[in-house]
């Protein structure tokens, strides 16, 4: 008999993590100016996403902000508590997804100022700063699952966020991955897989941006197509290990070690580990009497 590592399973609430989440209506309000400047808000850019920003950027060279205005879909079944808004915040700031300046204020005024410095504010990395606002009014579902995922499970923020967006996501052209719930898709739990390269891919764009894009927030080109932001792509192809991870896995130390990892040389390394023992793991659920 084969050698046994045993491992409590981690029972995950399908009503939070949950494949029935719909994506919002699409609305955006926002701007660029530069600093000093008086925001007037009947003057903000509406639109249905982002597509204007880059280029209004490049042409306004002085202008060293952007100014979103998130206005909350109120026909949304899915409500977040403003512990779950703040704690969405919390999270996005401590693993970079947005900047370590914006505060759980301004969730409340529903308004986001994204500081653009051209050596570091890259295309890829604004638009993950504006969908993790965004997510507030189009996919609520998502950072309820996050939130949850993170501070109740103990999950890796990465993997939380990736795991989320493969099972609550249903519409990609708002969302800063291309993983996603297909149409009409039915799973269980248990059999759901999430790609390993996408959640190093955005730990380390996130974590060192112009390293994977090295294009400043004003190097716009026209392409007449939805993807001049370019950042699901990017993600995806950072790194060249392909594995899927089941659930269970995304709890196991050498694949968050993998998940972490600067490289995928390190990244391969933890993964073998993993790998070397997969086979040998039984999960088992907590009795109810302990």
């Amino acid at each position: 008999m084969k050698e046994e590592i045993v491992k409590q399973k981690i029972v995950i609430d399908t009503k939070i993590v949950s494949n029935t989440y719909r994506h919002g209506d699409n609305s955006t309000r926002y701007c660029t100016f530069k600093s000093g400047t008086t925001i007037e808000d009947g003057k903000l850019t509406k639109g249905y996403c982002f597509s204007n920003l880059l280029s209004m950027l490049k042409n306004n060279k002085d202008h060293n902000k952007v100014y979103y205005k998130m206005e909350e879909d109120v026909s949304q079944s899915v409500k977040l508590t403003e512990t779950e808004k703040h704690e969405w915040i919390e999270l996005c700031t401590k693993y970079k997804t947005m900047p370590g300046y914006i505060t759980k204020n301004d969730i409340d005024k529903k308004t986001m100022i994204i500081e653009v410095d051209d050596e570091n504010v890259t295309p890829s990395l604004l638009f993950i700063y504006l969908c993790c606002f965004r997510y507030f009014r189009e996919d609520p579902g998502f950072i309820k699952a996050v939130v949850y995922l993170v501070n109740n499970l103990k999950m890796n923020y990465y993997a939380a966020f990736v795991l989320a967006s493969r099972i609550c996501m249903s519409y990609n052209l708002h969302h800063i991955l291309n993983t996603v719930r297909l149409y009409s898709e039915k799973f269980e739990m248990d059999n759901v897989t999430v790609p390993l390269n996408v959640m190093m891919g955005l730990s380390r764009i996130v974590n060192d941006p112009k390293k994977y894009d090295t294009r400043g927030p004003r190097d716009y080109n026209n392409t007449g197509g939805f993807n001049q932001f370019r950042c699901a792509s990017n993600i995806n192809n950072i790194s060249k290990i392909k594995y899927e991870c089941l659930i269970q896995d995304l709890f196991d130390k050498n694949i968050i070690e993998a998940i972490m990892a600067p490289s995928d040389k390190m990244s391969q390394k933890h993964l073998d580990k993993f790998i070397s023992y997969k086979d040998k793991i039984v999960y088992k659920e907590k009795s109810a009497n302990k």
